[in-house]
């Protein structure tokens, strides 16, 4: 099997975002393309959109996020994965961080948070970035709203989708009026609904490994026997087909991304269809392809691949695009398949973390297999190890949750274990074949119609193709016992505890001819403590027998296991070894014992696992074997400590947060503060508390951080934090300073493993930090980010500013009073540039974290441009600066991360001669990738703004676009609708061109230059040896000029125009042994039906100048007007590039 391609290569190859199509005009498409502005695929060739922005292998990725709120955000991740966020000035929040997730909550929301009115999620920047709901992609916010929709006078809101299972309703939200809704909703504002919970309609992924292997078909007669990778042999199903049972008569529904219709293996086998994505059926990921060979593929591409229940019939549910589907998709889908009449429901999806089952999609898994007899078998997720990472749907108790292992019956890696949140029920329940399975691909690239993936998506289409066969072996069965023939049937060989397999490895013959049968997952009991004999219990396992002969049960207890996987005494749970007879059609109950008393090791506390091992003997004498898993939940030593919080006043805190978590097993309580105690039940140990709380009185607001990361929590008792403890952060300076805006940041790791923190970022309040007692164990971090202006003068006009950063590890000391003198920091002269009358452009300085470093959380300020400020630094810490043009879904330009050193004057412009397509940069300001080549697969991916500045680049706003189209030796091979784009070519060497086109598709009231471009790049190609990923021959044209502060030239003859070549990463052009240029005054139409070549072009002067290229403008007499230039260039390797430049400057 070859290597898969390349995960960069396959997303986006630069931090450009998604933005909006570009229309099919004659600007933007020749006529050749505009019949099918999206794809074009003569020959072989393949486009698709690449993947996601925060994906991107180079440099960080800077989105503004619009909250539910109507509050917008800044998030920047870096390519470690490191999150900031900058808020606007007028907002308070406070953070959470968990691992890479950040959650940002203004605090006007906390209490409908605790009251459970409004889903956390709501608030996942990091999170609603990943799923594509940041500025960049849409423009409006998916949600999910139980109890009633407000009749809505208010543009914006629509109804998409009504989920009766869950009694909610699918909405979309404009978020230009989502924090007036968000008050309707709530009961805060007048025509006010009665939502009972908001929820975020998420996007839920597929559960499939990220990398796949191509596997190349065969021809290969009939015969040929199966190859193991489908895991079909495995399972046992061929035993099965040789009694006839291949599901036939037995309808499942595929919910997945889709199908491909052509696709030998799938040809009548599919029933009916249903759309839920709006993008029709076609399966552009190939994962819902994979999945319905698995549980139905004929083999008639090639035999040996085979799925589990080739006759049966399958509905195809489309709920799943390119990064996931959305809860009310899924929901829906859901609906869909139970009201088709299917039997069986494959859902190989699943949500991004574990869940205490009270999300949509579990309440609806619930509902739906209470209320009909469909059995959902669903994916247990791909959390890896750690306990309880069970996702939603997975944890719902009457779905069959399915584990995933490897050709030889070991637990996948990746398979997400048990038990589940919150009520420690035994999950998955069964596991199957999950690592490298064969299985079809969609649209068959390059001739290839199977890959190998991973996952438990690849597990869960296993045992919905058994269930099938199952069904159709016992067609008067319901789904309960489908499945818990399933889990009584299962393979002898044990390789693991039941909180990785459940009961065991799906074995297929063992589930059809299953007639004694017991529940799947038992819980024998929770048992809180303290352990005394008093908690011994006794619960009952029903045996039932579905033959019509009576049988005699001998169980016995296998694989007794603690929390930690080691063993635990074996009269921790107990069973009478004397035989049963359960009669004919009969049950009979056999009494399981628990002793939670007995003592354990301190690891091994908590979920409790063993399998019931029956011998089932019949009249004749034929032995078989029923497995049942059960668990019980001893808990660990807990204590009850009561938290006292107080504010700056000795009061009872209302504002605020407590944030507490243990160190053992992580588990994290994070409360708003409401001016009562809060008792908390915790595992007793060491834990990590924290408390952000804010006192109002006469003289203004503080807010107060109050740590104590090493607090030793093993009795009962009362905590008081108290904010009179903390001490005032003042800043002593040169010239009068107002510290308009800062945060405070508490972040806690430990094991190498585990980062929480918690943060509040303010406006117009003190701040002030309580000592603390070194960490035992780990690290603690106290940050104190601050922003000082010019007293009295407005944020936007201060002549100065002043970007501080103090930081604390391992503890946080008793002096609080800061120093901020001119020669101690790092001095920036700034020019901010123009268009027409200026504009109010907003900027952030924001300190950037090592790996798993500290998050800041900055505020945005205000700038009226053009203007010069004087910014000071804090020394030896990493800054980045970013900025946008406007406040509402614009661009976002961000600078490399720049460390400066004590006393270290530099200057910097911002907004000069900004110009569309642009290389995207790595943190320091090296060049990153654009375009690349791996094998025969090549991919395009740009950023959309640059100015002056080498090193920064600025990511597309909502209303920027652009598309890509693509020859290959002299033949059109089609167009993407985005500024990236995928195609395959013939092995060997090729010369392409490729058409980028961007624009700024509608420009404001301030914003006349740099409306758009439209760059050919013609170069050859050759192709990389082996997996080698090779930067294609590309280079980016960057100008400048001495315009002035509002970007104009003077109306002069002879105008310089300097122009440099600069090449990706891995490509350098060289010299540029070729230049020409054009200009022209025409007012270009970027939306119109005129190409940029068909208007007037004046030939321009090249010159070399000081070593660079300069073209010579003719402005005289155009003042008022705007220049647009053609420039073409051909470096020293021979690859040439063609742009024009619509509006690159005025005239003065």
């Amino acid at each position: 099997m070859s290597r898969p391609p390349s995960a960069r290569l396959q997303r986006s190859l630069a931090a450009a975002g998604a933005v909006a199509a570009v229309a099919a005009t004659s600007f933007v498409l020749p006529s050749s393309a505009a019949d099918d502005p999206d794809l074009g695929v003569p020959g072989d060739a393949l486009f698709s959109t690449a993947g996601r922005a925060d994906d991107a292998a180079t440099g960080p990725t800077t989105t503004p996020v619009t909250l539910v709120t109507g509050d917008t955000v800044l998030l920047t991740v870096a390519a470690d994965g490191s999150p900031t966020v900058a808020v606007p000035g007028d907002v308070e929040v406070v953070t959470k961080r968990v691992g890479d997730d950040l959650y940002v909550y203004p605090t006007s929301v906390l209490d409908a948070v605790r009251d459970d009115r409004l889903d956390p999620e709501l608030f996942n920047v990091t999170g609603l970035v990943a799923q594509g709901y940041g500025d960049t992609e849409r423009d409006d916010l998916p949600l999910i709203v139980s109890g009633a929709v407000p009749a809505s006078r208010a543009a914006g809101v629509t109804s998409t989708a009504e989920l009766e299972s869950i009694g909610a309703t699918a909405v979309t939200v404009d978020k230009d009026g989502a924090g007036a809704l968000l008050g309707r909703l709530l009961g805060t504002a007048r025509s006010a609904g009665t939502a009972q919970k908001v929820w975020l309609d998420a996007m839920v992924p597929a559960l499939d490994d990220p990398t796949s292997d191509l596997v190349t078909s065969t021809s290969v007669p009939a015969a040929t026997a199966l190859d193991p990778g489908t895991g079909v042999e495995q399972t046992g199903a061929p035993l099965a087909w040789d009694r006839g049972l291949t599901g036939a008569g037995v309808t499942v529904a595929v919910l997945d991304s889709g199908y491909d219709a052509t696709h030998p293996d799938l040809e009548g086998r599919v029933v009916g269809t249903a759309d839920f994505t709006g993008r029709g059926m076609t399966d552009s990921g190939g994962h819902g392809t994979h999945v319905a060979s698995t549980i139905a593929g004929t083999g008639a591409a090639d035999p040996s691949r085979v799925g589990m229940a080739p006759d049966a019939d399958l509905l195809v549910g489309h709920v799943l695009n390119d990064t996931g589907g959305q809860l009310s998709w899924i929901v829906d889908g859901m609906e869909w398949a139970v009201e088709s009449g299917a039997d069986v429901v494959n859902m190989s999806l699943g949500s991004r973390d574990s869940s205490d089952c009270t999300d949509p999609l579990s309440l609806a898994a619930q509902e739906l297999t209470t209320t009909s007899d469909t059995l959902f078998v669903v994916a247990a997720g791909n959390d890896g190890s750690a306990r309880s990472t069970v996702a939603s749907p997975a944890c719902v108790e009457g779905v069959l949750t399915v584990a995933a292992v490897d050709a030889d019956g070991a637990t996948a890696p990746f398979s997400s274990r048990g038990a589940t949140v919150g009520e420690h029920r035994v999950k998955p329940d069964v596991a199957a074949p999950g690592v490298q399975v064969v299985g079809a691909w969609a649209t068959s690239p390059g001739g290839v119609r199977y890959r190998a993936m991973s996952g438990t998506s690849m597990a869960s289409p296993h045992v919905a193709g058994a269930a099938a066969m199952v069904r159709q072996a016992h067609p008067g069965w319901t789904a309960a016992q489908v499945k818990a023939a399933i889990t009584a049937g299962v393979k002898d060989e044990r390789a693991d505890g039941v909180y990785a397999q459940g009961a065991g490895e799906l074995w297929v013959p063992g589930a059809v001819d299953a007639e004694v049968t017991t529940p799947s997952g038992v819980l024998l009991g929770a048992f809180d403590w303290p352990h005394g004999r008093d908690q011994r219990t006794t619960t009952s396992v029903t045996y039932t027998n579905g033959s019509d002969e009576d049988v005699r049960v001998s169980v016995a207890v296998a694989d007794l296991l603690g929390a930690d996987g080691g063993t635990v005494p074996s009269s921790l749970v107990q069973v009478d070894h004397r035989p049963v007879v359960v009669p004919a059609g009969g049950s009979v109950d056999v009494p399981v014992s628990v002793r939670p008393d007995l003592p354990l090791r301190d690891d091994a506390y908590g979920e409790i696992g063993a399998r019931l091992v029956a011998t089932v003997t019949d009249a004749a004498g034929s032995r078989s074997t029923v497995t049942t898993a059960v668990g019980a939940w001893v808990e660990p030593e807990t204590v009850e400590v009561t938290f006292r919080v107080l504010d700056g006043l000795g009061e009872p805190a209302t504002r605020g947060v407590l944030d507490v978590t243990d160190l053992h097993q992580p588990t994290r309580s994070y409360t708003p503060l409401t001016g009562t105690d809060q008792t908390l039940a915790l595992r007793a140990g060491e834990h990590s508390v924290a408390a952000l709380v804010r006192t109002d009185d006469a003289d203004g607001a503080e807010w107060a951080s109050i740590s104590v990361p090493s607090a030793i929590l093993d009795r009962d008792r009362t905590v008081v934090l108290d904010a009179r403890d903390a001490v005032p952060v003042t800043v002593e300076a040169d010239r009068p300073l107002d510290l308009t805006s800062g945060s405070l940041v508490a972040q806690r790791t430990w094991d190498d493993t585990w980062i929480v923190e918690t943060a509040v970022r303010a406006n117009g309040t003190t701040f002030a930090v309580a000592p603390t007692a070194a960490v035992r164990r780990g690290t603690f971090t106290q940050a104190t980010f601050l922003r000082g202006l010019e007293p009295g003068t407005p944020e936007a006009d201060s002549p100065y500013v002043y970007n501080l950063a103090f930081v604390e590890e391992g503890r946080v000391g008793t002096d609080q009073a800061r120093t901020a003198h001119d020669a101690d920091l790092a001095t920036v002269t700034e020019h901010w540039y123009a268009q027409r009358d200026g504009w109010r452009a907003v900027e952030v300085a924001q300190v950037v974290p090592a790996q798993g470093g500290i998050v800041t959380v900055s505020g945005t300020g205000a700038i009226n441009t053009p203007t010069t400020r004087t910014a000071y630094y804090s020394p030896d810490v990493p800054w980045r600066q970013s900025a946008s043009s406007t406040t509402r879904m614009a661009e976002t330009w961000t600078d490399p991360v720049r460390t400066y050193g004590a006393g270290e004057q530099r200057s910097t412009d911002w907004f000069k001669l900004p110009t569309s397509t642009a290389l995207p940069a790595d943190a320091s300001g090296a060049p990153g990738r654009v375009a690349e080549r791996q094998g025969t697969l090549v991919g395009f991916a740009f950023p959309h703004w640059q100015d002056t500045v080498d090193g920064r680049f600025g990511e597309a706003g909502f209303r920027d676009v652009g598309n890509v189209q693509v020859w290959v030796d002299g033949v059109y091979r089609g167009a993407s609708a985005f500024p990236r784009a995928q195609l395959t070519v013939a092995p060997g060497s090729h010369e392409i061109r490729m058409l980028l086109t961007q624009l700024r598709w509608g420009r404001g009231d301030t914003w006349e230059l740099g409306t758009g471009a439209m760059t050919t790049f013609r170069f050859v190609s050759d192709q990389p040896d082996g997996d080698e990923v090779a930067a294609l021959p590309v280079a980016i044209p960057r100008y400048d000029a001495d315009v002035d502060d509002h970007n104009r030239a003077p109306a002069e003859d002879g105008f310089p125009v300097a122009v440099e070549l600069h090449g990706q990463d891995g490509y350098d052009p060289g010299a540029v042994v070729q230049m020409s240029a054009q200009f022209t005054f025409e007012k270009i139409d970027v939306r119109g039906s005129k190409a940029p070549s068909e208007y007037t072009w004046t030939d321009a002067r090249v010159e070399r100048r000081d070593g660079r290229w300069v073209v010579l403008v003719d402005n005289a007499g155009r003042s008022g007007e705007t220049v647009s230039l053609h420039v073409s260039t051909t470096d020293e390797h021979g690859s040439a590039v063609d742009q024009y430049l619509i509006d690159l400057y005025a005239v003065g």
